[in-house]
């Protein structure tokens, strides 16, 4: 129940005038018997009456005790929240002046909490500072808050840090502006976890920019966002064709379908995965490339886009290249060896088994007298005519057939695909036909003869 104050008054004073006319009343002499019984009626009701108020007037003091005391529950939760937020907090009256500040912003300020109470708020700024705060409050007067305004403050005896100010306006009962509220956090951090990304970003542009493989980073639809200066000299592009979205182009043709399986396979999966193709430049050149992809995720684990890397392997592709040719080949003729000659024997003899129409031969050939020329002309001419000779043997068979050196001043010819005997003994006149001029050798002219041996596949031979 609420009771209105002025009325409560004005019921128990009259009351009271009631109680004291009716006292005067009743201490007459010799009163009537009705006029007393009146009167001490009249006394009884106004007893009930002033009992009725002092209840009321209990019950409201009661309600008002506990709102007193939600009041300073309330209160000390707020001063305790105030205390303990991790952000400054300062509470000015219209002009500036300081009425409340928080533990955090003491402690930033390093001062003692009632130090700051009733001083204006120029005491923590730096000078430089005071014509803004001039502007601020202002505009605070005017009931515009303020957000993200940024503002040096200065602690004592420390040093100048710059702290991010939101700004509220505060209005009593009658909405009328009486004061303000400040805000701030202290920007040090964050400024140094910015300087820390800008020199570790810094770090990373650098080291991109020095080592020696390409680095390329995309999105998750496989758009290329990034790529270093390495990478573009290894695919030949420009960076502005790259991050067009056409890097594919300079993939080699031969190489590109397996370059689009693989990364096709791998992005709905988010796996990495590795790869060798060639990038082909505009001038022809071929370059070959190992590459390494993986996956590029967020704190949450989600997948952003990948990082990847390509490394040249074009040198290591040549240098197994010349491994496996100089395997397969004769050193000084470059012709195939007898390794390479019985592999092509062996899918020579599968042709003709699978086909029996098909005719092939062998022949054996030995260069005569050649230990004589070797050892009265020297090694080095004995090698210039087995290179020169090499080079009349090639001219005088087909692209289809295999001229080897099986060694020593000894030789062997693959014909495929021949109609008889014939075209086997056709070879042999050729060859023997080429030997009638001399081979010229440094100053010497040499004449070589040749001895051939024949073997047709009339015979049916079925392994090399």
């Amino acid at each position: 129940m609420t009771i209105n104050l002025d009325s409560f008054a004005y019921q128990l004073t009259l009351s009271q005038q009631k109680l004291t006319d009716l006292m005067q009343h009743v201490g007459q002499p010799m009163p009537s018997p009705i006029l007393f019984q009146e009167s001490l009626e009249e006394l009884s009701n106004a007893f009930e009456e002033v009992h009725v108020l002092v209840e009321e007037l209990a019950l409201q003091y009661d309600q008002l005790k506990a709102v007193q005391d939600t009041l300073r529950t309330d209160r000390e939760q707020y001063y305790e929240l105030f205390d303990l937020a991790p952000d400054g907090y300062i509470v000015t009256d219209r002009n500036g002046l300081i009425q409340q500040i928080n533990a955090t912003a003491t402690r930033l300020l390093n001062r003692r909490q009632q130090f700051f109470i009733g001083k204006p708020l120029t005491t923590i700024l730096s000078i430089s500072q005071r014509p803004r705060l001039n502007q601020l409050l202002s505009h605070l007067r005017q009931g515009k808050a303020q957000q993200n305004e940024n503002l040096s403050l200065h602690p004592h005896k420390g040093i100048p840090f710059q702290a991010s100010f939101t700004i509220t306006v505060i209005h009593d009962y009658q909405t009328k502006i009486i004061g303000f509220r400040w805000l701030f956090r202290d920007l040090t951090p964050q400024q140094q976890a910015t300087i820390a990304l800008q020199i570790s970003e810094e770090r990373y542009a650098t080291l991109a920019a020095t080592v020696p493989v390409g680095i390329f980073r995309t999105d998750t639809q496989g758009h290329c966002i990034y790529v270093n200066q390495r990478w573009c000299q290894i695919s030949g592009l420009s960076p502005e064709v790259v991050l067009q979205d056409r890097w594919f182009q300079a993939i080699h043709p031969d190489d590109l379908p397996h370059v689009t399986t693989a990364w096709g396979e791998a992005m709905p999966r988010n796996r990495s995965f590795q790869l060798e193709f060639r990038f082909q430049h505009a001038n022809g050149q071929v370059k070959w490339v190992y590459g390494q992809i993986t996956p590029e995720k967020n704190g949450q684990n989600s997948p952003i886009g990948y990082v990847g890397s390509i490394t040249d392997i074009t040198e290591l592709k040549q240098a197994q290249e010349l491994l496996r040719h100089n395997a397969l080949h004769d050193p000084l003729t470059h012709l195939p060896n007898r390794t390479l000659l019985l592999e092509r024997l062996e899918l020579t003899l599968n042709r003709a088994n699978r086909n029996g129409d098909y005719d092939y031969a062998v022949l054996f050939l030995d260069v005569d007298r050649f230990k004589v020329i070797n050892d009265s002309l020297g090694h080095t001419i004995g090698d210039q005519l087995l290179s020169a000779l090499a080079g009349r043997l090639e001219a005088c068979i087909r692209r289809c057939d295999t001229l080897a050196r099986l060694g020593g001043d000894e030789f062997a010819i693959l014909l495929e695909e021949i109609d008889g005997l014939d075209d086997a003994l056709a070879v042999c006149d050729r060859i023997h036909a080429s030997l009638k001029t001399p081979f010229k050798l440094s100053s010497y002219e040499v004449f070589a003869n040749i001895s051939i041996g024949l073997v047709c596949s009339s015979v049916g031979y079925e392994k090399s």
